[in-house]
């Protein structure tokens, strides 16, 4: 007899403790936690160097412009996961035009209880944005991503950049969000407390700003944008949401709700992509650039 764990015949021993033995290690917690840490870690490696390839294949610009695509950010700006959906892991980046984010994506691959992998974008651009994927059209949206309003009860700007990125992350905290799932299931989702992207521009219309998300486990379902702007030659703090997937989203600003973003038929954030939130799925089998591992089986 081989031991499927060891590869090794185990020696003759007294029947009883031994399966007590076996039953303490096997279903100890500690054991089986790090067993599925490492898997969990394993497939998020390997799935993000795919990440990277697959957001290199996008191009994205201002609807009817010829100039410069917007800018790639180096890293993934989050590598996460749901566990309160399943096991998944994804990576999200922004695309930047002189340093202002323009479009947030996500690269992400379902291990159960799905098996397929998706890409899905939101635009954070105050135009309309066109976007070709290895040199293909395959989205462009009907309208501007967002809208910016002023955030009420909010300080001027500070003065130095720390201290307009406290005041930032103080003004982040005031928004809150919910998150309404396919059987009505209402959850909080959680504010990361960091932005995931700082820009400040200059020029005749400087701005400094943060892209906050709200998560579920860690996975960015809603965006909050927080700049500072001019208004009548003064800045102000204003801010602008953005979804993140195509379920209803409520986001409140110290208990008063602001803004909705009702649910999508799941048909049209797939194929219409004329929405300013988008999702790209590919099935096992019909995968044209399937993730190099040996799970992507139909």
């Amino acid at each position: 007899m081989i031991d499927s764990r060891s590869g090794l015949a185990p020696r003759r021993v007294t029947a009883w403790p031994y399966a007590l033995l076996s039953a303490a290690i096997l279903f100890h917690p500690s054991v089986a936690e790090t067993e599925e840490a490492v898997d969990e870690k394993a497939r998020a490696s390997t799935f993000r160097a795919f990440a990277f390839q697959e957001a290199d294949r996008y191009t994205f610009r201002r609807a009817g412009a010829t100039g410069k695509a917007f800018t790639r950010s180096p890293e993934s700006l989050l590598h996460w996961s749901n566990p309160v959906s399943g096991s998944i892991c994804g990576e999200t980046f922004v695309w930047t035009e002189n340093g202002r984010p323009e479009v947030l994506g996500s690269f992400y691959r379902w291990f159960s209880p799905f098996r397929h992998r998706a890409n899905e974008f939101t635009s954070l651009a105050a135009t309309p944005v066109e976007t070709d994927r290895l040199g293909q059209r395959v989205w462009t949206t009907r309208g501007p991503g967002v809208s910016f309003q002023p955030i009420p009860g909010a300080p001027a700007p500070a003065s130095t950049s720390p201290q307009r990125l406290r005041q930032m992350r103080e003004l982040a905290k005031d928004f809150t969000a919910r998150h309404v799932d396919e059987d009505k299931t209402e959850r909080d989702m959680r504010l990361l407390n960091q932005p995931l992207y700082r820009y400040e521009t200059t020029g005749d219309h400087p701005i400094d700003g943060g892209l906050f998300v709200f998560v579920l486990g860690t996975d960015p379902d809603g965006v909050l944008l927080i700049e500072s702007r001019l208004s009548d030659r003064e800045p102000r703090w204003e801010y602008a949401l953005a979804r993140m997937t195509h379920l209803e989203i409520r986001i409140s600003h110290r208990g008063q709700l602001v803004w909705t973003a009702p649910r999508l038929v799941y048909a049209t954030a797939v194929r219409g992509h004329t929405e300013t939130y988008t999702e790209f799925a590919f099935k096992p089998g019909q995968d044209p650039n399937p993730p190099p591992d040996s799970e992507a089986k139909p």
